[in-house]
Order: structure tokens, then sequence, then C-alpha cells
């Protein structure tokens, strides 16, 4: 037998990327065994083992336990396998949609919170681009935090996901934004940027922005101020404004004010 058309337990895992020890792991277990041994020991693999190990690698990365793994490759056959491979297609892009949505609300997160470094109470006017939310009516005969969960419900059993992981707001009229207890909200929403989960829009446009912290009397002085300016300046507003969270404890648990940003509308021809 020439060992020349055989790899070393080195070449072969250098061949597939991983450590020479879990070769010996799986030889151990029986899971995936060498072609040869000589007298002292050593492990020779050949090129034609590489399928068959790459296959039990992409099992691993699934996560299947080690058990499964050697039932699935000792009593399935080529229509087993056709099976199984199509069933855990569909997993795998499961996966990838659950991976896709939580990379995007990160991204979401991380520009709220460069947001969030920004001075309060500085008026500014902002271009934004069209963005996708999911809105749910509030019922102002309940209170906010009823209001929050039932929206939470709504949100998840239409779309199957968790609105915490985006940012979340409320839209309410002007009128009751200037109030300082008691303020009802028209809507809650979140912003997901996925056309699939949504059923409204943030409208491309300019919009009078303020940072402000969150509690009812310091938003409705936001609120004042803004119109104020707007006033000053001869600028037609709508009669509504969008608020969102720019942080909260997870951040920064020593901090109890949350950041809100205030959006209206400007009505600019």
């Amino acid at each position: 037998m020439k060992k020349k058309h055989y790899l070393t337990a080195g070449e072969f895992s250098k061949l597939h990327h991983i450590n020479k020890r879990t070769l010996q792991y799986y030889d151990d277990i029986c899971l995936f065994s060498p072609a040869y041994k000589d007298e002292k020991g050593y492990r020779y693999y050949t090129r034609t083992q590489s399928p068959a190990f790459e296959i039990i690698l992409a099992f691993r990365e699934l996560g299947m336990p080690i058990e499964e793994i050697k039932t699935q490759l000792k009593e399935s056959n080529v229509d087993g396998f056709i099976q199984f491979f199509e069933e855990n297609k569909k997993n795998i892009q499961k996966k990838i949609a659950q991976l896709t949505s939580i990379s995007q609300s990160f991204e979401a997160r991380k520009r709220l919170l460069e947001l969030s470094k920004q001075p309060l109470n500085r008026i500014e006017i902002k271009y934004l681009e069209n963005s996708y939310l999911y809105c749910v009516p509030c019922d102002s005969k309940v209170d906010f935090e009823t209001n929050f969960i039932e929206f939470a419900n709504i949100y998840y059993q239409n779309t199957n996901d968790r609105i915490f992981r985006w940012p979340v707001g409320g839209i309410i009229s002007l009128e009751e934004a200037t109030k300082k207890t008691n303020r009802n909200y028209l809507y809650s929403f979140i912003q997901n940027d996925d056309e699939k989960k949504s059923n409204n829009l943030f409208l491309e446009g300019y919009y009078l922005v303020c940072n402000s912290l969150g509690d009812d009397y310091n938003l409705a002085l936001s609120y004042t101020k803004m119109l104020a300016y707007a006033n000053t300046h001869h600028f037609e507003l709508a009669t509504y404004g969008y608020e969102i969270g720019l942080n909260d404890e997870v951040y920064d648990p020593s901090k109890n004010d949350y950041l809100i940003q205030i959006l209206i509308p400007m009505k600019i021809t």
C-alpha cells in the first residue's frame, strides 16, 4: 500500500480548514475514520473521503447531535438523503431570513444610538428618505402601556417578528403633543426596514427634527419650541409628529432618561 496516495491527518485537516484534533476526535467516537492507519497508529486519508467529511461538517454547523449524524449516515439511502437535504434547505432559508432580520435591526439600532449623541433640544431641518413602518392605531380609552402590549401582540401575530428588535415610536397630533400630561397617541409603530413586514411608510421629505428627554413634560416643551421655531421662520408643518426612541437601559443602565427624537413633517412645495 503506497502512502503517497494518502493524506496525513495534518494535510487532510488543512485541506478542510479544521483543527487536526477534530479528526482524532471524530475517529475516537466512530463518526469519521481514516482510510488507513499504519502500525504506529498514524492516520491517513484519501481525497475521495472529502465529500463525506464535508457533509459531516455541514451537519455539525447545522447543530445536529453526533448520534443523529451517525444515524443519518448509517441508515439513509439516496432517497433519504434527498428528503433530508430538502427539509434542511427550508430550515436554512428560514435561519438566513432570521439572521438577515437581526442584522438589519442591529444596523437600525446603531443608527439610533449615533443620533442619540446629538445635543438635546437642538432644532434642525433634515431631508429623510422613505422607510418602512408597521403602524397600529392606539386606543385613547386605555393607557400607553396597554396600547403598547396590544401593539406588540398584533405585530408578532402578523409578522412573526419581535418588535423589541426594532426602533419603536408613536405618531401624535401636534395638539396632543404640546400637552404636559396624559398625551394620547394616534398610532404606535416600528421602523423595521422590511417592506414585507410593513403596512405604512415614513415618507420621504423634509422634517423638523429635535432630540428630547422622553417624559411628557420635556416632550411638550420640545414641541412648543419646534412650533415657535417654525412660526418664526414661516414654515408650514403637518398636523402630526413622529417620536422614535433612541436609547434604553441596555446601552447604559446608569441612565434613567430615555431620549426621543421628534420629527415633524414640513410642507415644502
